[in-house]
């Protein structure tokens, strides 16, 4: 090994021997966020109201010039016929009526912005209908609740990418970053992920690029409104370039299976094969399980984005977010799938039979690195992955496993991710910022602003029922009776309820317990609630689970202190005014190399092995899901995910990297090369 790479290398893993205290981060692995602003704006009132002037950006309702211009034309022409002749007319500035009606537009924000009395700093008319402006939260709150004002930023700096770990990580640094000057990408690398399987038709996963369009014809607006589909549809035409070649020595398949062709592998995502007699052998599988390498879970596209993503533009819950790439976007990726969800579950689980199949597979057909994001178990190293492993790294290939989300307690690692032959990953912070959900209170003003919500998954979706503006309600249930004959007091939803006349057409406001999720939601919506806010009685907020179809109503979930204060409020004889919407976010700012209280500790299953050997970015990360989703939302390619199951492919995607460099050097060569040359300011 040079020293060279040595110095290369030194800044992109973290090193961690055996770190055992709690870090500042205690959440499991799970799915921290289902979508949310990712980086550099913060929506208007996520902060206090108070504080010294900011620049917000400020989007009014009316259509901006150029979408207005647009319309028109459609309009002059009626009904798209097949009489139409060439493309539609194209926007100018200088043609008729369109300086008029900027100029109206301008007239329209300065009556809005008169109201704050705030300082004007860009006027927006063609593309979008706004301004950017000098004012103070109050005044920015203010402003959002005006009926001309469709959202309001805080304007922040932004960074090229989303994606913080690769900047984190010194991949782009000067000279030394390895995709920066060496300009290492992964190319000829091939990742294997063993998980829950893969969406095939992930963008993040194309072996071609799109072929050349106007910036709107790539944006959400042209994807989402049938105004956009229609003036961008000629360009639909055009054919993908295709820039991955097919893949040297390789020896693998596409397994066919329901909703997973024999063709639909590519040139990126050169393989797939399932394995579930172990799962089937072991109990029920899920109904919404797919016997093939689909993905219905969303952990498996996530590690492989993770690792190898191609640069693609993200975004949830039609919000851009902006763009995002893999560690080491050129590899090739092979999907494995060895987990599965059982009824009922949120994340996937593996039978060992399965997996040690899937390994034998990876080797078999000829790949170089094995991603193996799965936990945990026995206090071994001789269990059947543990024997595989062993044996793919004695053929040459390298494997990452995550170390697991059972910490901070010592000995909390055992089987595979035990193994001397294996790079065993914690999990750890990087520098940047995460979105979570959030409701909003609008009244009373002294506990006004965003709090953090978690949607249920099983309720009608908040996207499509919302957004929702109602009065919060305490429910009462008819199974107390007080001496003097009127109902009680308990709030938890697990009777019917017995303020029918107060929550019809308002906001149930519930207290976690007493019964499943799904009957309390149920019990609201039968008394007339428009939706449901349950209000947990230890800790943060989470997603609900239970039996779909009981009810017509989106529930969340919001925190115990939070939940508690708007209790006061209602309890002091205040009515508190929510706003439900998927749109509304709190934004929070991440500090690095803070080690995640989850992430399993060492030494090891035996003393004299030191585990875990290294740590990398594993929360709150941002990268590819499955829109396929069973048992969380669907409809999504994207997602907010934690664990150490996310930090493994950062580990993988580097060493990718270094194997495109030294394709000569060992597993043990590569692993020697990231553990002593990462280094050791991790916070506990």
């Amino acid at each position: 090994m040079s020293a060279g790479y040595q110095v290369v290398s030194s800044r992109f893993i973290l090193l961690l021997c055996c770190l055992a205290s709690a870090g500042a981060f205690a959440q499991a692995e799970s799915r921290l966020h289902d979508g949310g602003l990712a980086y550099g704006i913060r929506l208007a009132g996520s902060d206090d109201r108070g504080g010294a002037p900011k620049v917000y950006i400020v989007q009014l309702k009316s259509p901006a010039a150029a979408e207005n211009f647009a319309a028109s034309h459609i309009r002059q022409y009626g009904k798209v016929s097949s009489t139409l002749q060439g493309p539609p007319q194209a926007f100018s500035k200088s043609a008729a009526g369109v300086e008029s009606y900027a100029q109206r537009l301008a007239q329209e924000q300065d009556k809005v912005l008169a109201r704050v009395g705030a300082q004007k700093i860009y006027s927006y008319r063609y593309s979008l209908n706004g301004f950017a402006a000098r004012m103070t939260p109050a005044e920015a709150h203010k402003l959002e609740h005006q009926p001309e004002v469709l959202r309001v930023w805080e304007d922040e700096v932004r960074p090229l990418g989303t994606s913080y770990s690769p900047q984190f990580l010194g991949l782009f640094e000067g000279n030394v970053g390895l995709r920066g000057a060496p300009g290492l990408d992964g190319e000829g690398v091939v990742i294997a992920i063993i998980d829950s399987g893969i969406t095939p038709e992930h963008p993040a996963l194309a072996d071609t690029r799109e072929a050349a369009r106007p910036r709107a014809c790539r944006s959400l607006w042209a994807e989402n409104t049938f105004l956009g589909k229609w003036l961008c549809r000629r360009y639909d035409k055009l054919e993908d370039t295709l820039v991955f070649d097919p893949p040297v020595n390789w020896n693998g398949i596409c397994q066919e299976g329901p909703e997973f062709a024999a063709d639909i592998c590519n040139n990126k995502l050169i393989g797939a094969r399932w394995f579930s007699d172990g799962a089937e052998a072991g109990g029920p599988i899920d109904e919404g399980e797919i016997f093939s390498t689909r993905d219905v879970d969303g952990h498996g596209t996530h590690t492989a984005t993770t690792a190898a993503g191609n640069r693609v533009r993200a975004s949830i819950f039609r919000t851009f977010l902006g763009r995002v790439e893999g560690i080491a976007p050129r590899a090739r990726v092979a999907a494995y799938k060895a987990c599965w969800l059982r009824p009922g579950d949120m994340r996937a689980s593996c039978n060992t039979s399965d997996l040690a199949n899937a390994i034998d597979a990876a080797v078999a057909d000829g790949v170089h690195i094995i991603n193996y994001s799965v936990g945990s178990s026995l206090l071994t190293t001789t269990a059947p992955d543990d024997v595989a492993l062993l044996a793919a790294a004695k053929a040459g290939v390298l494997t990452i496993v995550a170390a697991g989300n059972e910490g901070p307690n010592f000995n909390t690692i055992g089987s595979p991710a035990g193994g001397p032959w294996v790079i065993t990953s914690a999990a750890s912070s990087r520098d940047g910022e995460h979105s979570i959900e959030a409701l909003e209170v609008t009244a009373p003003q002294s506990v006004a602003g965003r709090y953090a919500v978690k949607e249920a998954s099983f309720t009608p979706r908040l996207i499509d029922e919302g957004p929702l503006e109602a009065r919060l309600v305490l429910v009462d249930d008819d199974d107390e009776e007080l001496a003097d004959g009127s109902a009680g007091t308990t709030f938890d939803g697990c009777e019917p309820l017995v303020n029918d006349s107060e929550l019809s057409g308002n906001i149930a406001f519930i207290q976690r317990g007493g019964c499943n999720f799904d009957v309390k939601i149920a019990n609201a919506d039968e008394a007339g609630a428009i939706a449901a806010v349950v209000f947990s009685i230890a800790g943060d907020p989470i997603v609900m689970t239970g039996v779909a179809d009981l009810s017509d109503i989106p529930a969340l979930m919001i925190g115990q202190a939070d939940g508690n204060l708007l209790l006061d409020e209602i309890d002091a004889g205040l009515t508190v005014e929510v706003v439900l919407d998927k749109s509304l976010f709190l934004t929070e700012e991440d500090t690095g190399n803070v080690m995640g209280a989850f992430s399993a500790r060492g030494p090891g299953p035996s003393e004299d092995i030191l585990k875990p050997d290294i740590t990398a970015p594993g929360i709150n990360i941002l990268a590819g899901f499955t829109p396929d989703a069973a048992n969380s939302v669907a409809g999504e390619n994207f997602a907010f995910l934690t664990g150490t199951s996310m930090a493994a492919p950062h580990v993988a995607g580097v060493a990718a990297l270094l194997r495109q460099a030294h394709p000569d050097w060992s597993p043990a060569a590569i692993k020697s090369a990231l553990m002593t040359t990462a280094h050791q300011d991790v916070n506990q």
